[in-house]
């Protein structure tokens, strides 16, 4: 571990005792401005807003008028003190009620930036990261960002002045590549790159324009055609299936992780227990995150629209009741399909069907296993399968 990791784990462990000081030295400076707004618009990384998915639209105001001039229910409120004379800013506040809140002081040296953060409540403050950014010939060249979980570094690439993507290294991934790609002089892309699978997206310009009607047409279509085409070309088993199980969750709607349900892994007669109780995908041998059924629905084509259903489902009010039912209503909508387009597939080269034999789908936190059960059985008996 080099020596600038070493002093940034020792000063996030002695933050919150020097925090406090420095905070109050910057409020204290009548050369800043105190605004106020409902969008989180500074952070030193680079490309932070792409990387989290949080682009701001500029061609709106920015600022509110007051602390009152937003709606409390719905918006965040951030307070931020800047001088506008040198267009740097130098303490934000992130408001969640009167005594609650996040606060990050700024600082500017030549050779870095730096950004320090804490959560501030009833119960004191709490050192939450450490930021540095460092610079080599006047482009970004080092970012790190220090938690109470480790550090992750970043060592940018660059052409020129551009920068085209990173190297990241973090206790939990090890180390990854990321890719900048850019359309003319905009941000178009950014893109992990996995030695193992898949490339990842993490960022698409103009995702938000997309429409969604005809994103989730799209996906319907690919993973209908995906998983029937990977199950008739890699899976072959000898003895009775009882289901295709698709399972998902709200969080990360699509897509879903597949698992074929094998009659000789239940533990009692179908008359027993309701039969949609026994559709629970990690308790099946074949199982698309384990190593024993290959199905790969990741390629890059398909992941700017997982990656729109994503950001939808984030960008939803967590108070939105309404929204979030909706929402879930229309991602049901989309398995139901395709569990009933799957259902006209034969498969006999892949597996021989039990009679009992169902496509289904569930979200393993909403248990809606009886509905998609109810209205897949029905299905059945109508197409006479």
């Amino acid at each position: 571990m080099h020596t600038i990791t070493n002093k940034i784990l020792k000063e996030f462990e002695l933050l919150p005792s020097f925090f406090e000081v420095m905070a109050n030295s910057i409020l204290d400076n009548n050369e800043l401005t105190k605004v106020y707004s409902k969008f989180n618009l500074y952070e030193i990384e680079p490309f932070y807003a792409e990387l989290s998915n949080d682009v701001i639209d500029l061609n709106q105001d920015l600022f509110l008028a007051s602390a009152e001039d937003f709606d409390h229910d719905s918006d965040d409120l951030y307070e931020y003190f800047i001088n506008f004379d040198s267009q740097k800013t130098y303490f934000k506040r992130w408001i969640f009620g009167p005594e609650s809140r996040y606060e990050t002081i700024f600082e500017y040296k030549e050779e870095y930036h730096k950004s320090t953060t804490t959560f501030i409540n009833t119960n004191g403050s709490k050192a939450t990261k450490l930021c540095y950014l460092y610079f080599k010939e006047g482009v970004p060249h080092q970012y790190f960002e220090c938690t109470e979980y480790g550090i992750i570094e970043k060592t940018y690439q660059k052409e020129g002045n551009r920068l085209t993507g990173y190297k990241i290294e973090s206790p939990d991934n090890g180390n990854r590549l990321v890719d900048f790609k850019y359309n003319e002089s905009e941000i178009a892309k950014i893109i992990q790159k996995n030695p193992l699978g898949p490339d990842t997206l993490l960022y698409e310009a103009g995702l938000d324009k997309k429409n969604k009607a005809d994103i989730l047409k799209k996906l319907e279509n690919f993973l209908t055609e995906q998983i029937a085409d990977q199950i008739e070309q890699n899976v072959k088993i000898k003895e009775p299936v009882y289901c295709i199980l698709l399972e998902y969750s709200m969080q990360f709607p699509f897509p879903p992780t597949v698992a074929l349900g094998l009659v000789s892994e239940l533990e009692d007669d179908f008359e027993k227990v309701e039969i949609w109780q026994r559709y629970n995908a990690p308790d099946m041998h074949y199982f698309s995150e384990g190593e024993n059924l290959s199905i790969d629905i990741y390629t890059e084509t398909i992941q700017s629209a997982y990656l729109f259903c994503d950001n939808y489902t984030e960008n939803i009010q967590w108070d939105d009741e309404e929204a979030h039912k909706a929402w879930a209503e229309e991602v049901f909508e989309i398995y139901l399909n395709i569990c009933k387009r799957l259902m006209h597939f034969n498969f006999s080269s892949s597996f021989p069907k039990s009679p009992h034999f169902l496509v289904m789908a569930r979200e393993f936190e909403q248990c809606n296993d009886e509905k998609f059960y109810e209205l897949l059985s029905e299905y059945k008996k109508d197409i006479g399968k």
